[in-house]
């Protein structure tokens, strides 16, 4: 995600696209479809003819908690919203009750164990969203059941593992369902990071994770050989 920051600032100007009418004629004999006229700019720089902006998400909707808040994060600073506005505006979401949006503040001291983030890899904290973590949904308005932390996941590897004596040539229905098990329940909560270095990047989280799914026994041997 550290590439998305530098990529962010290329794409400033992507909301309102800038494209020339030359750019517009072309997509439109290429696509069949005309561009809005708000999306043309006779003045557009020769960078806006280059970048594309992706205006539907296929994971959530915008009205959605996450939508509303990838939003008030993705807008771009101008002379109109300054820092202050743009903060403001991510908070307005976080506290707005969303169903599928909860707000967690992690201790700074990243040597010290955190009791808050081991309750959320180890369960999922689902009691921190609205309603303990029901009624969400996804783009299509199928529900998400609440978050589990990553221990279901790892005992769903362990305990639904098919006896090491079948052989997989003959038992390949029953390994596929255990695979099958085990990728929903990896669904069921994952942690994404914006950066890959320091103590809040992928690297410093995931030796954390580790270390406490260890100490709470939900990673073991048996688990990750």
């Amino acid at each position: 995600m550290e590439a998305g920051a530098v990529l962010g600032d290329l794409c400033r100007r992507a909301d309102a696209a800038h494209y020339t009418p030359t750019t517009a004629h072309w997509l439109a004999d290429l696509t069949d479809h005309p561009l809005p006229e708000a999306l043309i700019d006779p003045d557009g720089q020769p960078l806006d003819q280059a970048i594309t902006m992706l205006r539907v998400s296929h994971r959530f909707t915008e009205t959605s908690g996450i939508g509303q808040l990838a939003q008030a994060i993705n807008q771009p600073l101008s002379e109109v919203l300054r820092e202050r506005d743009k903060h403001q505006a991510v908070h307005g979401v976080l506290n707005n009750g969303y169903a599928d949006l909860h707000h967690l503040v992690l201790k700074p001291d990243a040597q010290n164990e955190d009791s808050a983030l081991k309750r959320l890899v180890i369960t999922g904290s689902p009691q921190r969203f609205p309603s303990a973590g029901e009624g969400r949904s996804n783009f299509k308005g199928e529900p998400i059941a609440p978050p589990t932390g990553y221990c279901h996941y790892l005992n769903t590897l362990d305990s639904e593992r098919p006896d090491t004596a079948l052989a997989f040539e003959e038992n390949g229905e029953i390994y596929n369902a255990w695979a099958k098990q085990v990728l929903n329940a990896y669904s069921r909560f994952q942690l994404l990071c914006a950066l890959r270095k320091g103590p809040w990047g992928v690297e410093g989280l995931n030796l954390r994770i580790a270390k406490t799914l260890r100490r709470e026994s939900c990673c073991t041997a048996t688990t990750t050989r």
